[in-house]
């Protein structure tokens, strides 16, 4: 029945890859999250920002159930609605994308001003240790210059982690999911290995169309990890994720539940008491200044080659000016074959670029690496450009 529901995604995931442009109208409605029997938690009458997103089924875990219902209480506290399933659909890790599938249909399908505009998933081995703050703080300027970027999310040493992260409602992540979902079917020869579906989503962000819509922050502001020798963030940080630890998650749980119920003042904190207003001015200030010195960068590229076709324009003319006058001249200097050949950009100049770009896409959650790239870029654009 339900369990059918993988397959159901992965033949829209076949219309998906053959359809030369996606139609999110005509994708067919996904169940609808009432059929899907969630956890329904602080429904707000008022329009959020934001919805929560999880996933919690199977045999009764005290620890898990204590984990989500630091979220329950954090959403409740922020006016967020919350959606946790509470059944398994899709077998296994696919249960986390078809069902992030079937609450963004339902979001799209709404009057686009009772939308939410991004989801933030969070996993069940997740715990908020400071509930005073809003998750909102984390998205892009509202700007205007950031509306091509979808999913904000954090890397390890592994790659791509999908503990938390958000996405935003749009036809794009419709696109993602669809894809990430059909992964198995289209690429059955590659192991993706025990988080299946993080792992086609991390190749799948690799490619063109949706590697540029994709946008890492520092794991440290809402993906904080437990290790097995203690916590990685200081009082104030969101929350804290236990990946990787296999049976010792259990006893670090306990531990840390034990103190967001007993002594939850030890790592909360008002906004302007972190870190976070200052790191989250520094990132933004910093990518700010890397995509202004691409923007220079490709001005300079394309006056370089507007440069270029206007000498071919100027030879092109005198040599049919000079065939007005000889019209037997031939050979070399015939009327509309120029001597002139377009000589590319400076090639320092084009790998310089290339990086900027690629530590944009890949690897922005690392601003030293942001920093580093946009200082050679500037260095590169410097010796090229005469001093006014």
């Amino acid at each position: 029945m339900l369990r059918n529901l993988l397959g159901a995604i992965s033949l829209l995931a076949v219309a998906g890859w053959i359809l030369s442009r996606f139609q999110f109208p005509a994708i067919p409605t996904a169940p609808s999250v009432d059929n899907l029997r969630p956890f329904r938690h602080v429904e707000k009458a008022a329009v959020s920002n934001i919805t929560k997103v999880s996933i919690l089924y199977g045999e009764w875990n005290e620890n898990y159930e204590g984990a989500v219902e630091s979220h329950l209480r954090h959403a409740e506290r922020q006016g967020y609605p919350v959606h946790i399933l509470r059944n398994d659909i899709a077998r296994g890790f696919w249960n986390k994308p078809t069902y992030l599938l079937s609450i963004l249909i339902e979001e799209l399908s709404k009057p686009l001003e009772e939308q939410a505009r991004w989801i933030c998933w969070f996993d069940a081995d997740t715990i908020i240790l400071n509930p005073r703050l809003a998750v909102e703080m984390f998205l892009p300027p509202d700007d205007g210059s950031y509306d091509h970027i979808h999913f904000i999310g954090t890397k390890d040493g592994a790659g791509l982690n999908t503990g938390v992260f958000f996405l935003r409602v749009h036809e794009w992540s419709v696109r993602m999911l669809v894809k990430t979902t059909g992964f198995p079917l289209f690429r059955p020869e590659i192991d993706l290995g025990r988080s299946a579906d993080q792992q086609a989503m991390a190749m799948l962000f690799n490619e063109t169309g949706f590697r540029e819509n994709v946008l890492f922050q520092p794991r440290i502001w809402y993906n904080t990890y437990e290790f097995s020798g203690g916590y990685e963030g200081e009082k104030g940080r969101l929350l804290v994720h236990f990946p990787g630890l296999e049976q010792e998650r259990w006893a670090h749980m306990e531990k840390w539940l034990g103190i967001v119920a007993d002594t939850p003042e030890e790592w909360e904190a008002d906004l302007a008491d972190t870190m976070y207003p200052a790191e989250i001015e520094t990132f933004w200030s910093e990518l700010g200044s890397a995509r202004e010195m691409l923007r220079r960068a490709n001005d300079f590229v394309n006056r370089h080659q507007q440069a270029q076709e206007a000498k071919i324009r100027e030879e092109q003319d005198r040599q049919r000016e000079r065939q007005k006058q000889d019209p037997k001249q031939d050979g070399q200097g015939q009327a509309g074959q120029p001597t002139t050949t377009m000589e590319p950009p400076p090639a320092e100049l084009t790998n310089a670029i290339q990086l900027m770009s690629t530590v944009m896409e890949t690897e922005t959650d690392r601003l030293d690496a942001v920093r580093e790239a946009r200082a050679a870029l500037e260095r590169t654009l410097s010796r090229l450009t005469p001093a006014q």
